[in-house]
């Protein structure tokens, strides 16, 4: 099954992030969108992957905790109680710039 996924420029708020959880050696996502609160709580549901790389993160959106995460790059950052919903990061770069984020 898949270990890295990468949803760039062809995705929308209408698709379904749980069907994923399938994937149970999925370790690696890659979104370059901003995720609807729906997504974010689906997200949250993916407890096999280690590391994130999202456009944006509302981590009050994560209705549960994401215990392997340890490697965590966003470009927009809204709620910062990351400790509390990843205890396990080890790794996080925020991105400044969105070119940085799509290299």
């Amino acid at each position: 099954m898949f270990k890295i996924i990468f949803f760039m420029g062809f995705w929308g708020k209408e698709i379904n992030f749980s069907v994923l959880r399938t994937c149970e050696k999925l370790e690696k996502i890659v979104l370059d969108k901003k995720l609807t609160k729906k997504q974010h709580e689906q997200i949250s549901l993916l407890k096999s992957v280690k590391y994130l790389k999202l456009y944006s993160l509302n981590a009050a959106h994560l209705t549960q905790e994401l215990p392997n995460i340890e490697i965590l790059e966003v470009y927009k950052l809204k709620d910062s109680t990351l400790n509390i919903k990843m205890p396990n990061l080890k790794s996080l770069r925020i991105i400044k710039n969105f070119d940085d984020f799509i290299s």
